[in-house]
């Protein structure tokens, strides 16, 4: 009876060898959990079981689809790097269990599967398919990580679902849902796969990276979800990149946190590049959605909206370059420095980038600073064009922005309505016996109250407001609220087409002032009127009004008149708008 036993599992076995290698390269297999015919991924109505069994197969060139369901890295065959079977049938729960990525390969979700009557279809919401660490499905969510209750049923998950491992971008992963994982959902060693529109969810790291922790290699990311994934110790509530080159593009990160930098993403000499991505109430210590430091940091329409740490509310970055394009940031917060940006020894730049509603301790929107004093070494630069300054609030100093020791270029951007203890619009700290740094303003609009810029000299034994004390300090062709010395500038209403207004959080119909203790912004419109015209962002279309703002013709003579559109009057307007194709138009006769 005994040897008739052995003889019945090696046949078995043998059955299931066969079954395996049925599946030539370059085909597709199939994975259904709910498939129960022949289970040798030939076809839906054949479909493996298991995920597993069909990666152990498939070789470079294979498709892999995969039907809606809840698929765990313990079940089926896997196979030991040698080929050799290390598991079959159902495999016992075991922590390391991981899907792995291998070149070549595409593992595709979201699919109807066997039984529907379009068993191709494939629409990865409606057909969700998760890959889970949860591998005995008894994970129950009451409070959140770090409750001892929701920790403990989750001691026996998987440290990581996915591992990626020296693969290229021929390496693809499309349509999953990512959870439950307890060291990273995603794991990359020296990899460049290829990732779309999968949703990483509920993926936790003790140290970094709760949704992907990234050693190296080029991944990209496209149409992923980041949403409750945490760093509970440490870096990286999603993302965690170390000496890699990471490519994101129309991602959004929702509620992820950090014990200490980077909400959503952390990235320490890497190269990061995000193309309208977004970044919704995400939190840390510094950097709510991204801190980074060292490598470059490129941002392209991006938005961050409701972030919040101690420094740095959206973004925190000590990093060689950083440049961002035409992003947006709202109501953003920081107890410290930099509602939205806080940027350390950085040179930075900013471009047609909006600011509205964050604020901060110091530098409700921008704080800018560089690690040593002007005597002992120069410092980086601080350029922003065309960007628009609104409703931002600082306790301390610098409503909009607040820098030191760092040079500051700033050339046709709008501040208007920030607010703050003193210096609503720029604030910078001097030292006793410094040099200054350079800070120049040109075809600028500042209208946040008579004494919106200042500087606070700081001595050893008191900090004083020395409003306009730094002969560094150039503005030109600026439309200054209480005016400044200058060539080109005026103090005359910018008239803008409607202004925002603060109003009690806590009664939204209440309008307040803006030291309010509650006081919430609500944002206008900051195109300037014209009777030949005003861009209406809302209707899309040009608006007349009754009356031309004088910021309009008013900008430096001999700066480009970039895309204002005709009539223009052959010089630029100033202001955020000015030189862009949404610029007011000249009056007639202008």
């Amino acid at each position: 009876m005994e040897t008739n036993g052995r003889i019945t599992t090696v046949a078995a076995v043998f059955l299931l060898l066969v079954g395996l290698t049925a599946v030539a390269p370059g085909r597709i297999i199939y994975v259904d959990d709910d498939a129960g015919g022949a289970n040798n991924g030939s076809s839906w109505a054949n479909a493996f079981p298991y995920l597993q069994t069909a990666l152990s197969v498939a070789a470079s060139g294979d498709e892999i689809r995969v039907a809606q369901g809840t698929h765990r890295p313990d079940q089926g065959v896997r196979r030991s790097r040698s080929g050799t079977i290390i598991r079959a049938a159902v495999a016992a729960a075991s922590s390391d269990a991981s899907f792995g990525l291998k070149n070549g390969e595409a593992i595709l979700g979201g699919f109807s599967g066997a039984g529907a009557d379009d068993p191709n279809a494939r629409d990865v919401e409606q057909y969700e398919t998760v890959l889970s660490g949860d591998l005995d499905a008894d994970d129950i969510d009451l409070w959140g990580p770090g409750n001892p209750l929701y920790e403990m049923l989750r001691n026996d998950n998987s440290l990581c679902v996915v591992e990626s491992r020296d693969t290229d971008e021929t390496a693809v992963l499309d349509g999953f849902v990512i959870q439950s994982a307890v060291d990273s959902g995603l794991y990359n060693h020296e990899g460049s796969p290829t990732i779309a529109n999968c949703t990483f969810l509920k993926n936790t790291s003790l140290h970094s990276g709760g949704g992907i922790r990234c050693e190296g290699g080029r991944p990209a990311l496209t149409n992923c979800l980041f949403q409750e994934n945490s760093a509970t110790g440490f870096k990286g509530g999603a993302i965690y990149a170390s000496a890699a080159q990471l490519t994101l593009s129309d991602c959004r990160f929702i509620g992820n946190w950090a014990g200490a930098e980077g909400g959503a993403v952390c990235c320490v000499g890497s190269e990061l590049s995000l193309l309208r991505c977004t970044f919704e109430t995400n939190s840390a210590g510094e950097g709510g959605a991204i801190h980074q430091t060292d490598g470059v940091l490129t941002l392209v329409e991006c938005t961050f909206e409701g972030n919040a740490a101690t420094q740095g509310g959206a973004t925190a970055f000590a990093a060689q370059k950083a440049s961002m394009t035409r992003c947006v940031f709202m109501k953003n917060w920081a107890t410290g420095l930099g509602g939205a940006i806080e940027s350390g020894g950085t040179l930075l730049t900013l471009d047609g980038c909006t600011f509205r509603g964050n604020s901060a301790g110091l530098g409700g929107a921008v704080y800018a600073f560089q690690f040593t004093s002007p005597q002992i070494g120069g410092g980086p630069a601080t350029a922003m064009m065309r960007c628009l300054f609104t409703g931002n609030r600082a306790l301390g100093s610098g409503g909009a922005l607040y820098t030191a020791y760092t040079e500051l270029t700033i050339l046709g951007c709008t501040f208007a309505d920030n607010w703050a203890e003193r210096a609503a619009t720029l604030g910078w700290m001097l030292r006793e016996g410094d040099a200054s740094y350079r800070l120049g303003l040109d075809n600028c609009i500042i209208w946040d109250g008579d004494t919106s810029i200042a500087a606070a000299l700081y001595t050893r034994t008191r900090s004083s407001v020395v409003e306009g004390a730094d002969p560094n300090l150039m503005i030109r062709y600026c439309d200054v609220q209480g005016g400044w010395p200058g060539e080109g500038n005026i103090d005359a209403d910018p008239c803008f087409a409607e202004r925002g207004y603060w109003v009690d959080a806590t009664s939204p119909s209440t309008v307040v002032e803006s030291d309010h203790d509650n006081a919430t912004w609500v944002d206008g419109d900051y195109h300037l009127q014209s009777q030949a015209g005003h861009w209406d962002p809302l209707s899309g279309s040009w608006v007349l009004d009754e009356v031309t703002s004088p910021c309009i013709d008013a900008g430096d003579p001999n700066s480009p008149l970039g895309d204002e559109p005709e009539p223009n009057g052959g010089r630029i307007n100033m202001g955020a708008y000015g030189g862009t194709t949404e610029a007011s138009m000249s009056s007639a006769g202008k």
